[in-house]
């Protein structure tokens, strides 16, 4: 070989990456990671859908390069990815989806931190940012390399109980565009002039195709498609007053009571399913259990069970007549209150009396259940009062002091505990967990049984009527979050709103008058508040059930301790990362009465083992998810 063509070997030998001039095999490269970007910007996404994005991983070497995790950290979780760990070939790339859910107007931020045995970085950081923007905000971005999956229930899957919008999945019939319309804009009327032919006191259940629900004072329950035409009507066998709000089960099958004695169920297509007769008019609304069991209060004083086919399960005689609508929590124990004398009754699933909280006056507001398990309802008497899981009085609110100054109006509970409600005083009150006032707003004008929705944004929905004089209005209100005004739409002198706000997904909100007519409004929350009680009936659905939660919480006790303080460990197992907290499960506030320095503790990991140190044996640990949208309790008790 002459020194020319040895010359030439040795460009070639250099020019390969990675040769080995000196022998005849050459080594192969280790794996190394490289990022197209360390910056994933959403831009804007609208709240409560979900944005995309593609990030691609390369292995620029040619041994395996492996991914040991990747976990995101953030205050708050709306970012996420469905990649966790894996392997990737060399020469090889892997797009990894990472995904953005704001759940209210904010900017967000995050970082996703890649660990892997790359020979350049074993830790590689990219930074992740957002902005969530309310549906008629303007400026939306797409946010998305696949597209949004816009429509979305928020947080509830096809057919759940989970989320509070109660099973409205991603099938919903769009009922029109308030893009660009402002807050407040009627999208349409029901029917378009005159009247639907009797007044409307049911409040709307939304099916999960975005069918609108509602029962009218001729003896009929009404189905309007999301547009506002009508899908089919349904004549009960006395056309008396339908005043209860109708629910709706996990096959779509819809239940109401009647003022002619009669439990009603018809299916998606309108057909009569069965009719439960009582001994008294229906008008309290129907819950549905986790079981399928319907639970109604009637005139007769019972509180009745009847089993999905239709047939008796159990009575509970209260004694009194039941206009309230029971709510039930996540145990199954159906909460719910009674005309004079005036009770809160507490029946267990098997129809037995758990307690009784003795009132003097009616109670026809409806029950709300709090995250730490507690019961707000309302009172004629003009109070608010908070009980706890065993019955013991909270807190006792005076919101307006008795005859016109009455609460009809049902509790809502906003995500950091505050309850909403509205009184015959003229007023909605905004009260917190200790029983004060926040804030009161002076409606102008009756606060009959319309209740608060909350929205996705906090805002608050309500309905006032003309009960006093001809120059106070009847309104619609939007109040925010600190008390504010953020709209209202002013109804005719003849449409008394005693109806409780039904919110779709995509931000329309509807509610039905005495004139005999329903609206359909635009507004920018897009579907419910993720909190445990949002609305009258829990969902909009109308199930009036708080669901059970995921997750699942024990502690180890072994082996015994010699004294106190002693360190246990409590195992977690929890579906959706949240916190814990110890001690009285009804006051949030005493968070270290078991547990010394803890509380509440944040979850980070879907399970997990957290070592504290506990001042007594006997105690109660409740978890909460990170939706705040349920809770679950478990007591303990170590030697």
């Amino acid at each position: 070989m002459t020194r020319r063509h040895r010359f030439l070997l040795a460009l070639a030998c250099l020019a390969l990456a990675g040769c080995d001039c000196g022998s005849r095999t050459r080594r192969r490269t280790p794996p190394a990671l490289s990022l197209e970007s360390n910056l994933v910007d959403f831009g804007r996404v609208a709240v409560l859908t979900r944005a995309t994005k593609t990030v691609v991983l390369e292995n620029t070497g040619e041994d395996p390069l492996k991914l040991f995790g990747l976990p995101i950290e953030q205050e708050v979780r709306v970012f996420s990815t469905s990649v966790l760990s894996g392997e990737i070939p060399g020469g090889s790339k892997l797009r990894l989806e990472l995904a953005f859910e704001p759940f209210q107007a904010a900017s967000y931020q995050g970082r996703l931190v890649i660990e892997s045995d790359s020979s350049t970085a074993r830790v590689f950081v990219v930074e992740l940012r957002g902005e969530g923007v309310s549906c008629c905000d303007g400026g939306v971005d797409a946010g998305s390399d696949a597209g949004q999956d816009a429509g979305a229930d928020a947080g509830a899957d096809a057919g759940s109980d989970a989320g509070t919008d109660g099973g409205i999945d991603a099938g919903w019939r769009d009922g029109g565009s308030c893009v660009g319309a402002p807050e407040g804009t009627v999208k349409w009327t029901y029917p378009p002039s005159g009247s639907a032919g009797g007044a409307i006191f049911s409040s709307p259940a939304l099916g999960a195709d975005g069918t609108l629900y509602f029962g009218t004072s001729d003896g009929r329950l009404l189905a309007l498609w999301p547009d506002g035409t009508l899908r089919w009507a349904f004549n009960t066998q006395s056309g008396q007053l339908v005043a209860s709000s109708p629910a709706i089960d996990s096959a779509g099958n819809v239940y109401f009571g009647c003022y002619d004695e009669k439990l009603y169920s018809v299916d998606p297509a309108g057909n009569l399913r069965w009719a439960f007769t009582t001994a008294g008019d229906v008008n309290s609304s129907p819950a549905i259990g986790e079981d399928g069991a319907i639970y109604v209060g009637s005139g007769d004083g019972r509180l009745y069970a009847v089993e999905p086919s239709g047939t008796q399960r159990w009575a509970y005689n209260a004694g009194a007549y039941i206009y309230s609508s029971p709510a039930i929590g996540p145990e199954g124990v159906v909460y719910v209150g009674t005309k004079s004398p005036g009770s809160v009754l507490a029946i267990n699933p098997n129809g037995t009396l758990r307690w009784s909280y003795s009132i003097g006056t009616d109670v026809d507001s409806s029950p709300a259940i709090s995250l730490d398990g507690r019961i707000y309802v309302g009172a004629d008497d003009g109070v608010l009062y908070a009980l706890d899981s065993t019955g013991g009085l909270k807190f006792a609110y005076a919101a307006g002091g008795g005859g016109s100054g009455g609460i009809d109006s049902s509790p809502a509970i906003a995500p950091d505990g505050t309850a909403y409600v509205g009184s015959w005083g003229d007023f909605v009150d905004a009260v917190d967990s200790f029983g004060k006032q926040k804030w009161r707003f002076p409606t102008l004008s009756t606060v009959g049984w319309s209740s608060p929705t909350i929205g996705a944004n906090g805002t608050i929905f309500i309905g006032t009527k003309d009960a006093h004089s001809a120059s106070q209005p009847n309104r619609l209100l939007a109040l925010e979050p600190d008390g504010g005004l953020r709209f209202s739409m002013t109804t005719s002198t003849i449409e008394f709103i005693d109806t409780s706000p039904a919110l779709a997904p995509d931000g329309t909100l509807y509610f039905g008058t005495w004139g005999g007519k329903m609206y359909a409004l635009c507004t920018e929350s897009l579907g419910l508040a993720k909190t445990t009680w949002p609305r009258f009936r829990h969902d909009s659905r109308n199930t009036g059930r708080l669901p059970r939660c995921s997750i699942d919480i024990s502690v180890q006790c072994n082996p015994a301790p010699t004294s106190w303080p002693a360190t246990y460990t409590i195992v977690v197992n929890d579906a959706d990362p949240g916190r814990l907290s110890f001690g009285d499960p009804d006051n949030p506030s005493l968070v270290n009465f078991c547990v010394t320095g803890v509380g509440p503790l944040n979850v980070s990991a879907k399970s997990g083992l957290i070592t504290a140190s506990f001042n007594m044996g006997a105690c109660q640990a409740r978890a909460y998810p990170a939706s705040n949208t349920c809770s679950t309790a478990k007591s303990y008790s170590c030697p």
